[in-house]
C-alpha cells in the first residue's frame, strides 16, 4: 500500500510542477508545436519518472561494481487489524475513476451515435458527418457538421487538426483523466491543449490564404461546443486566438525557457528518488497490527538486537583504533576471472533465499523496496567490508547486510594468476504480497 501511495503522491507532485511551469512560463509564446510537445511530454514523464530505479547507482562512490542480479524476499500474508474506514480513501479513488470512465466511453459512444446516424458523405482527405449539432469539429479523420456545405477556411482548419492527429492528445489526456479525476492541474492542462490545438490550426490556416476573411469567418460562424475528447472551431478568447496568429521573434529569453524546460525531467528523477527513500524510511507505525506467526519462520531483528549490534560495532571501532594499521591494497571491480560463490549463481540465491527472513517489525508496518549491499571479497574469499550502499529501513537494511556478512568463503578474483580483491554490489528487493 506504501508504495501506491508513494507513486501517486509523486505523480500528481510531477504534474503540479510541470503544469505550473507550462502556465507561468510557455503559455504566453507562440511556439506552438513546442508547446503541444511539452503538454504531452511532460505528463507521460510524470507517470514513468516514480518508477525509475536509479538506486543501484552509488553516489558515494565513483567506481563501477559490479551488480549481481537482485535477490527477491516476500512475505505471503500479513493480517492487518485496523479500522476499515482506512481504506476509505482507496474506494473513493476508485469509484471516482469508475465515472471518469463512464464519461469518457459516453462521449465515445455519443460520437459513434453520430456517425451511425448522420449522413456519410466521403471524401479523399476525410469523412463529413452531417447531423443536427451545433457548429463543426473533428475526431480523427470525421468532420461532424450540421451542413454539407462549409466554408473552405473551416474545412481546412478541421483538416490541421486531422493531419496533426490532435485526437491522439485529448484522448491521452482523457484516459490520464480518468485515473488523476482528482487533480484539477489535469483539467487545466487539458484545456490548453485544446487551446493550443486551435493555434496550431488558426497559424496554418492563415499561412495559407487571406488572413482578414480567416478572421471573418472566426467571427460569423456558429460555434461548437467541445465534447473533451474532439477539436472544434472554438470561440475562444476570440481576441486572443487572433493575436496569436502573428508571428513571435524569436528571443534569448525564449530559448532559456525550453531549455530549462527541458532539464525538468532530469530534475525530476532527482527529487523522485530522494522521495522514494525519505517516505519509505520515514513511514510511522500509527496503527495496530497482527501477524501470524507462520508467516516467519526465524526470529526477525528487533530494537534489542540493535543494541547488540551497536556494543559489537563500539567494541571493533575500539580494537581496530588500537590494532596497528596497515596499507589497504587496491580493490578491482573487474578482472580476468571474477570471484564466485561456492557453487555458482543458484546456489547463492538458494544461500539468500534461505537465510533472508523479512522483519517482522517492517511487515507489520508494511514496509518494503530494494536495499543494496555493497562489500569486498578478499583473497582468501572472506566477506568485508559490507555496507548499506542504498538503505531503506533500519530493519530491512539489517537483515539484508547481516546475512551477506554471513555468507561462507568465496573462491576469490584472480588477475594475472594471482588472487585479489573485487567489489561486488546485491540489491535484495523486500516485497509485501
Amino acid at each position: 500500500m506504501n508504495a501506491i501511495i508513494s507513486n501517486l503522491l509523486q505523480i500528481n507532485i510531477l504534474i503540479l510542477i510541470f503544469g505550473f511551469y507550462y502556465l507561468l512560463f510557455l503559455k504566453e509564446s507562440r511556439a506552438f508545436q513546442l508547446n503541444r510537445i511539452y503538454l504531452v511530454t511532460s505528463v507521460l514523464f510524470s507517470f514513468i519518472i516514480p518508477f525509475l530505479d536509479f538506486s543501484y547507482i552509488d553516489v558515494k562512490d565513483t567506481q563501477i561494481e559490479v551488480l549481481l542480479s537482485q535477490i527477491s524476499v516476500y512475505v505471503d500474508r500479513v493480517e492487518i487489524a485496523s479500522h476499515s474506514s482506512d481504506n476509505y480513501w482507496i474506494y473513493v479513488l476508485y469509484s471516482g475513476m469508475g465515472v471518469a470512465s463512464l464519461v469518457f466511453l459516453w462521449n465515445i459512444f455519443s460520437l459513434i451515435r453520430l456517425v451511425k446516424n448522420g449522413k456519410y458523405i466521403k471524401t479523399e482527405r476525410y469523412r463529413l458527418i452531417v447531423s443536427d449539432i451545433d457548429g463543426v469539429f473533428s475526431f480523427f479523420r470525421y468532420i461532424f457538421s450540421n451542413m454539407e456545405e462549409n466554408e473552405e477556411a473551416v474545412i481546412e482548419h478541421e483538416l490541421i487538426h486531422i493531419n496533426e492527429k490532435h485526437s491522439l492528445d485529448l484522448i491521452f489526456y482523457n484516459i490520464v483523466q480518468i485515473f488523476l479525476w482528482y487533480n484539477p492541474m489535469i483539467y487545466l492542462l487539458r484545456n490548453e491543449v485544446i487551446i493550443n490545438h486551435e493555434y496550431i490550426a488558426d497559424r496554418k490556416v492563415v499561412s495559407k490564404g487571406n488572413k482578414k476573411d480567416y478572421i471573418n469567418t472566426l467571427l460569423c460562424r456558429t460555434f461548437c461546443v467541445n465534447m473533451n475528447i474532439t477539436n472544434g472551431l472554438l470561440q475562444t478568447n476570440l481576441k486572443k486566438r487572433i493575436e496569436m496568429m502573428k508571428n513571435e521573434k524569436q528571443t534569448k529569453m525564449k530559448s532559456v525557457k525550453y531549455l530549462v524546460a527541458l532539464s525538468l525531467p532530469i530534475f525530476m528523477i532527482g527529487i523522485s528518488s530522494n522521495f522514494n527513500y525519505s517516505f519509505a524510511s520515514g513511514f510511522e507505525q500509527n496503527e495496530s497490527f497482527t501477524t501470524s506467526s507462520e508467516n516467519y519462520s526465524q526470529k526477525s531483528i528487533t530494537d534489542a538486537d540493535f543494541s547488540l549490534f551497536n556494543m559489537i560495532e563500539n567494541k571493533y571501532k575500539e580494537f581496530k583504533e588500537k590494532a596497528p594499521q596497515k596499507e589497504e591494497e587496491e580493490v578491482y571491480v573487474k578482472v580476468e576471472k571474477m570471484p564466485s560463490f561456492p557453487g555458482g549463481p543458484k546456489a547463492m540465491y538458494k544461500y539468500l533465499g534461505e537465510n533472508i527472513k523479512y522483519p517482522e517489525e517492517a511487515a507489520k508496518a508494511k514496509i518494503q523496496g530494494k536495499v543494496y549491499i555493497g562489500f569486498i571479497v578478499e583473497k582468501d574469499g572472506k566477506i568485508t567490508n559490507a555496507k548499506v550502499l542504498r538503505p531503506v529501513n533500519k530493519y530491512l537494511d539489517a537483515e539484508a547486510i547481516n546475512v551477506v556478512i554471513n555468507m561462507p568463503k568465496w573462491i576469490p578474483g584472480k588477475q594475472k594468476g594471482k588472487n585479489i580483491r573485487v567489489k561486488y554490489t546485491i540489491p535484495v528487493n523486500f516485497r509485501l504480497k
